[in-house]
């Protein structure tokens, strides 16, 4: 079947769609609805003939037989008048009360029908609903990425910490730990294409980034995380120029819709929206660790600033002139 608003195919028989969100009528879910909308469309058929002989053709033939007694000669039409005008009222009669009957049971049959899945799409609603927030209960835990177990690689052996989250890049992987960031180049046919298939891993410690850069992807561009350092030069290699370095830069993680390693989608969301979503928790936490080590780093600073000098300058002139007298200096 196909979703009547977006047009996306779905399994037959789905009572909403998995793309747009639209509930579909009552009506499908029923099985036999098809079937039932031929009969009612037979019955609305039966009750307008049962009307047409009513209103028509039995007041046409009593008058014809009635003129028939009245002014002629042969009864024997009259007679067959009056026997097809009773005949058009019977059968009208009958038409009109067995089709009103089915009809009014076919709208009950669809008046319950209604009901009873009104109040399945109600605690469907219902179920969603806990869904979410069980969902955003987890994502302001910092757990909707899967983390991984801790183990021990090259690239991640020196990490303090275990790891927050890791995000499947277009051209690297992004592992978030407690004290850095570590991107993981891939070797693919796009890295190659991109010039990026020849990248290492690098890692940034938040206590030596100025900042952290968040773009966020559509439909048709992908989004980026870049990061800033002292002395990073991010636009050097850009062929388009100006800000179009941000994604040729290898202090850049470059995402998709494919970013979620497996993280759940929120109700209501699409691809896009939840890559955004997930990319954006962790740039949230980057960005409050790097303000965390300014922070710290100040407060450092302030505490161990030199203390101002407790001698005046008379004091210094009376250490002078005891020296003078003992030889010390000349």
């Amino acid at each position: 079947m196909t979703c009547p608003k977006c047009g996306s195919t779905l399994p037959d028989g789905a009572d909403r769609c998995t793309y747009c969100n639209t509930v579909f009528a009552a009506q499908t879910f029923d099985p036999n609805w098809r079937k039932g909308l031929l009969g009612t469309g037979k019955n609305i058929t039966g009750m307008v003939f049962g009307i047409v002989l009513l209103a028509a053709l039995f007041p046409l033939n009593a008058f014809i037989a009635l003129v028939e007694f009245v002014g002629g000669d042969d009864t024997t039409s009259g007679l067959v008048f009056t026997a097809v005008a009773l005949t058009a009222l019977a059968g009208g009669l009958v038409l009109l009360l067995i089709n009103v009957k089915k009809l009014k049971a076919a709208n009950r049959h669809n008046a319950k029908l209604t009901e009873s899945h009104r109040a399945e799409i109600e605690a469907e609603k219902a179920a969603r609903e806990r869904a979410r927030q069980q969902q955003l209960q987890v994502r302001n835990n910092h757990q909707m990425v899967p983390v991984m177990n801790n183990w021990q690689t090259p690239f991640n052996a020196g990490t303090t910490g275990r790891m927050l989250f890791e995000l499947n890049g277009t051209f690297s992987v992004m592992q978030v730990y407690e004290d850095r960031v570590i991107l993981i180049a891939k070797t693919t046919a796009r890295s190659y294409v991109a010039g990026k298939f020849f990248n290492g891993t690098k890692e940034f410690f938040f206590d030596d980034l100025i900042n952290v850069q968040f773009r966020e992807a559509t439909g048709m561009i992908n989004g980026y995380l870049q990061f800033d350092y002292p002395g990073a030069v991010n636009i050097s290699n850009s062929r388009f120029g100006g800000a179009g370095g941000n994604y040729s830069s290898e202090n850049s993680f470059i995402f998709d819709i494919n970013v979620r390693m497996g993280a759940s989608v929120l109700p209501g969301e699409n691809p896009v929206q939840a890559a955004n979503r997930i990319v954006s928790d962790a740039y949230r936490y980057i960005h409050g660790r790097i303000m965390e080590e300014k922070k710290a780093k100040k407060t450092v600073h302030v505490t161990t600033e030199p203390s101002a000098p407790s001698t005046s300058a008379a004091d210094e002139i009376k250490k002078l002139n005891e020296l003078l007298k003992e030889g010390a200096i000349s």
